[in-house]
């Protein structure tokens, strides 16, 4: 019962931290910011899935969640880090907006 409200404040501060990066992201366009937003993120999911993990092993007995719930969290994080990724090298490859975003600006 410890490790499920350590996990769950851990849960709302990272909620708290993710909803103010989410504020200057939107000010700034930050892809840092973001990308440090998404990093959270992927704590978030973490944190839920730790507390299902350990609900569903301690308490209902079901000892494969656990391994399951890693195996999603890893596709989640693989899946962050490619968005990440993509975003960066579009910026840093200077890639040009779609025809119809240029022909408003123009």
């Amino acid at each position: 019962m410890i490790g499920i409200v350590v996990i769950a404040l851990s849960l709302l501060l990272t909620i708290a931290l993710v909803s103010y990066q989410n504020y200057v992201v939107n000010q700034t366009n930050s892809i840092a910011v973001n990308a440090d937003s998404i990093h959270y993120k992927s704590d978030i999911f973490l944190n839920l899935s730790v507390i299902v993990a350990l609900v569903l092993s301690a308490f209902l007995d079901r000892p494969l969640a656990d391994p399951i719930i890693a195996l999603c969290i890893v596709i989640y994080i693989i899946y962050s880090a490619w968005t990440i990724a993509q975003a960066a090298l579009n910026q840093l490859m200077g890639k040009e907006l779609p025809d119809a975003d240029r022909d408003k600006i123009e």
